[in-house]
This record gives structure tokens, sequence and C-alpha cells, in this order.
């Protein structure tokens, strides 16, 4: 593929807040509003290895960041590792002294490319993991409220596209459907659910769906004010606090869907 095409098939595949800059034969540096709670980016490149395949990776640097803050052998035990293995596992993340990466799997740059940076958000979390990792009922709170107001015919828990992600990797905590566009809403506990919540919805805008979104912050959660804002960036109504602001977001709901609970 010539310089041309890979920029354009992987600026067609992700949104137009990621970029490709050249850095040498068949080499790239990604751009993208990503990165640690302390504002430093992920260092993401996308390159030609071996043969004709092409590959992401963070070129070590994710471990090395993670390692300003924790021991790196606490990867290999307890619940650390756990977590550490899962979020390899669920991304299809390659370690290899500790450089990770990702294979471009049938020319799939845009997936590729999200499923990498979601694996690299969990692990970069293990820094937090005694404060993040708290077990929260946040979400099934915000769905039983909706449950109690808004027709079961009318709303779908855990929606994703059937067809453009068979495995699920993108969701909305619940889909409304009304008469006009449907509506996604996110309980957002914690910085992973908030930014799970940020590259579900860059990515349903980069199927060009057409939807409204709603997201609801868990009162007293520890977000950092970077993951907040790119969030807000990309969701345009948002409220904090469930029970403090039912009758607001009831009546947002009622705005954005032409219709009443």
């Amino acid at each position: 593929m010539q310089h041309d095409d890979i920029v354009r098939i992987f600026t067609e595949s992700a949104a137009s807040e990621i970029s490709l800059v050249p850095d040498g034969p068949e080499r790239y540096r990604v751009f993208a509003p990503f990165g640690f709670d302390d504002g430093d980016e992920f260092a993401i490149v996308l390159k030609r290895e071996q043969g004709s395949e092409w590959v992401l990776s963070d070129e070590g640097n994710t471990l090395m960041h993670l390692s300003y803050d924790i021991n790196l052998d606490s990867l290999e035990k307890g619940v650390r590792r756990e977590l550490f293995s899962n979020a390899i596992l669920a991304h299809e993340i390659d370690n290899h002294q500790g450089e990770l990466s990702t294979r471009i799997r049938d020319d799939q740059f845009g997936s590729c490319f999200y499923s990498f940076v979601q694996g690299l958000l969990r692990i970069s979390d293990l820094t937090y993991l005694s404060r993040e990792r708290v077990k929260t009922t946040f979400k099934e709170d915000v769905q039983q409220w909706l449950a109690e107001h808004i027709p079961e015919d009318r709303r779908t828990f855990d929606w994703h596209d059937p067809h453009r992600d068979p495995d699920a990797k993108y969701r909305a905590d619940c889909r409304i459907d009304g008469r006009y566009p449907p509506v996604f809403v996110h309980a957002l506990s914690n910085n992973d659910r908030t930014r799970d919540a940020t590259i579900s919805l860059l990515k349903f805008a980069d199927w060009e769906l057409d939807f409204k979104a709603v997201g609801i912050y868990k009162k007293g959660a520890r977000i950092s004010r970077s993951v907040r804002e790119r969030f807000e960036d990309v969701c345009g109504h948002s409220y904090l606090g469930l029970e403090e602001n039912e009758e607001f977001i009831r009546r947002e709901l009622t705005t954005l869907t032409s219709d009443y609970f």
C-alpha cells in the first residue's frame, strides 16, 4: 500500500479526531485524544513489520509510564496480574518484553485501533486499582430507574450494533427509541466507564449513526477532569447524580424522544 492509501484507509475507518503523521519509511505516529490521567497522551505508532503486516505498537511506553507509579512485578501476581492478563486477551494485544502491540487484521485499521486503545486504557488504570475497581451498582441503579419510566418495548439495555459490532465491543447502557433518532444513555461511575462511553460514542459517530446521547455521572465518583472533558466533547447532555436530577433527566429524555414516559 502507498502512503496516501494508508492515510486514507486509516482516517476513513477512524474518527476525525485521529490523525497520522509520517515518522519514517512505512511508519506513522498516531495522534488521538486518549492518554494517561496525568495528561500524557499514549505513544502509538502504526508500522509495517516483517513481510506486509501492519501493527499498532506503544513501543514500550505504556508499561514504562506505569513503572513511575507501581512496581511492574505486581503485574505478575494477584489481582493486577488477572486484570492485566484479561486486558491483553480481550483486546488481542501482544506483550513482547514490555512492548504492547496488535496486528491489523483484514485492513480493519479503525476497529483494531479502538480495541488497542481500550486495552491500553484498562492497563493504564492499574495504577488506580484500589480506588477504581471498587464494586459499584450505579449502572444497575440507572437501568432500574429507566425500566420504571420507559416502556419495555422502547428500551434496550447494554445495546450494541449487531451488524457492525457482533462482538459487542461498543455499547450503550441503554438505547431508547422514540419518534426521532435513538437516545443512548451511559451511567458513568469511574474513569474506565467514562472512557469506554467516549470511545463508543466516537465509534457510533464514525458509523454515521443518527443518535442523541445522555450521560449520568455517579455523584461523588472520582473521574478525572481530562476524562470528563473528553466525554462531554462527544455528549452534549450530562447530569451529576441520578436521584438529584430525576426530574431534569426525565424532561431531557422527553424532549429528545418527543414523547412522555
